[in-house]
């Protein structure tokens, strides 16, 4: 036999066979675990908060930057460098970096610049510039 000891509503012991007080739970499926809640008779497993956001900061990869840009964008891009410098510097810069911030006011000029000139839709700076940045973008 296995026992459950709870103290306020909530398992704090499993023991093997019975104490006064304690709840039968031999053949319950799932066996409750110490944490677990016991309210009229009804055992629930903890419900795990959501955990926290982490803050990778605002730097990336060279290559998860251009990754931000959908394939067509970066395609437009490259044929729009053929014929304009703006652009062909900003990518020439992209491109020699160590990495990107995204905070930085050359990247948010340039990315602007890029959407002003339509070769990104409106809205898309602020998607690729404020998205959060994901662990993988840092590394990748």
């Amino acid at each position: 036999m296995k026992s459950a000891i709870i103290d306020n509503g909530v398992v704090v012991n499993i023991i093997a066979g019975s104490v006064p007080g304690s709840i039968d739970i031999t053949g319950l499926d799932p066996r409750p675990q110490i944490g677990w809640a016991y309210a009229d008779g009804e055992f629930s497993a903890p419900v795990e908060p959501d955990p926290e956001p982490v803050d990778y900061g605002t730097k990336i990869t060279v290559l998860s930057f251009l990754n931000r840009f959908t394939q067509a964008e970066r395609l437009a891009l490259r044929t729009e460098a053929k014929t304009n410098v703006v652009v062909e510097d900003f990518l020439g810069l992209v491109t020699a970096a160590s990495f990107i911030d995204l905070t930085d006011a050359q990247t948010i000029a340039g990315v602007g610049y890029l959407e002003s000139e339509e070769l990104i839709g409106t809205g898309r700076a602020d998607e690729i510039l404020t998205d959060p940045v994901t662990e993988t973008e840092r590394y990748k």
